[in-house]
């Protein structure tokens, strides 16, 4: 074990939540660099008030590798380390990952209730336990050169970039592609709008094999029928709207998904549809405007769609005659919508970037990572992201974004898969206790939700789907 930790040169930290993707990325980079240099990987799941720990079957497939060594549940803190004071900066740092971490459990924008509360006290207590601990293997590490961590998103582990970057190591995210069948490795978070253009921006130009990639790749998702987009599975392509060429379409986004992320996410509005009022406010002309939800909206939580109703029944009525309504559990295809409609208007939707790939004229009410890549101009004294491009750019940008994750990119192998039983009997024993009540709450939603939207559709919209 000393000998191990004098010449280290990667600590890889790792939690086992989350799919069994995910575990066979934790596998498949623990391998690459474990071919490398000398590795340590690092479970931080002990020290997690909201970790469920790794099922037996799957931490004895990491352990028979033998490289790279795991620290796990027997690890503990030093008492020096567990007393280190952490600093105003980096409680304040962890802020903006508390938010997001909030939000994206309990699925709503909505950071002040009691759960929520009770989960960022749980968040923050990880989170400085992890920092602190971090910390101390640093410093028993003087080989160590560079740290790895997934993601970065949530306080946790961004906890353990802080303690990192404090010693001037190399810090590099791991995750998932899009398809889920390989993983890259980037010295970023995904999140970064400002890095990621700067690193797309010393790319070289594109070759035509991966332009033909990601072409392929597009198409895929805007096929009317068996589409790869995972939100248009069981769109019909109709929508049942008149005069549909002179409309304009706005695609609302789910919300909660942004707001978290960082000051080079913000925006002056205090919603997604305080901006389409300002937008059409200042935009006159604009005398036919079709709202399409958000299919994902049907998987937040009872507050966030009460929420969505109020604001999209306000904006309806405070423009009355202009609007109309598709509700998210309404099966419209949204590829042919765009299509269909003279301009679109997103928030930041990905739906923005494939509508141009359609040709539509297109404005973003908020910042978005490919604006500067596709030149789009700042318009109006609010400063909206609009334009047009042609197919050849957006293809570019998808190009280049795939040429940024390819330099790392390896495929995912696999780890042996436990028996159903074994994994129902590990999640019933390990979960904690506030995970269940938030599944409780989750199951309460999904089917509450939908009766909402519902009702709404046919009550308020005049939803005649």
């Amino acid at each position: 074990m000393e000998r191990a930790k004098e010449t280290t040169e990667a600590l890889i930290f790792f939690s086992p939540g989350g799919d069994y993707t995910w575990h066979h990325v934790i596998n498949s980079t623990i391998r690459h660099w474990r071919d490398r240099c000398p590795t340590v990987a690092v479970d931080f799941s002990p020290l997690d008030s909201l970790a469920e720990g790794f099922a037996p079957r799957i931490i004895e497939t990491l352990a028979r590798a033998r490289r790279p060594e795991i620290l796990g549940p027997k690890r503990s803190l030093s008492a020096a380390s567990r007393n280190v004071e952490v600093s105003r900066e980096v409680i304040s740092e962890l802020e903006i990952a508390l938010n997001s971490a909030v939000m994206s459990v309990l699925r709503t924008t909505n950071t002040q209730g009691f759960l929520a509360r009770r989960l960022r006290i749980l968040f923050l207590k990880s989170s400085l336990a992890i920092y602190r601990a971090t910390r101390q293997l640093i410093e028993e590490m003087p080989a160590l050169q560079r740290v790895l961590l997934p993601n970065g998103r949530f306080p946790q582990q961004k906890a353990i970039a802080m303690a990192a970057r404090e010693f001037d190591l190399e810090v590099l995210y791991y995750e998932r592609s899009s398809d889920r069948s390989s993983f890259f490795m980037q010295p970023f978070m995904t999140t970064s709008i400002s890095e990621r253009h700067r690193a797309m921006a010393a790319l070289e130009a594109p070759s035509t094999e991966i332009l033909g990639v990601v072409k392929d790749r597009l198409e895929s998702r805007l096929a009317l029928e068996d589409s790869s987009n995972p939100f248009a599975k069981g769109w019909n392509g109709g929508f049942g709207i008149s005069n549909v060429e002179n409309a304009v379409v706005y695609f609302s986004s789910s919300q909660d998904e942004f707001w978290a992320l960082g000051p080079e996410w913000e925006v002056d509005f205090e919603s997604q549809y305080s901006g389409l009022s300002a937008y059409l406010a200042e935009n006159q002309e604009v005398n036919h405007l079709i709202i399409r939800m958000h299919p994902n909206t049907l998987n937040k939580s009872v507050g966030y769609a009460l929420n969505e109703v109020r604001e999209v029944s306000r904006l309806s009525r405070l423009f009355d005659g202009k609007v109309q309504v598709i509700a998210p559990h309404v099966p419209a295809n949204s590829y042919s919508l765009a299509s269909a409609c003279r301009r679109v208007i997103v928030w930041n939707s990905t739906v923005g970037l494939e509508s141009l790939y359609l040709g539509k004229d297109v404005t973003f009410l908020a910042p978005v990572q490919f604006a500067t890549r596709l030149r789009l101009d700042s318009l109006t004294s609010l400063e909206w992201a609009r334009g047009t491009a042609t197919e050849s750019q957006v293809l570019d940008y998808l190009a280049s974004s795939e040429m940024l994750y390819s330099k790392s990119t390896e495929p995912v192998q696999s780890v042996s898969p436990e028996t159903l039983m074994g994994r129902i009997l590990h999640i019933c024993l390990s979960r904690p206790a506030v995970l269940w009540v938030i599944l409780v709450r989750e199951i309460f939603s999904r089917l509450v939700v939908r009766g909402i939207f519902s009702v709404a559709g046919n009550v308020l919209w005049g939803d005649r789907h």
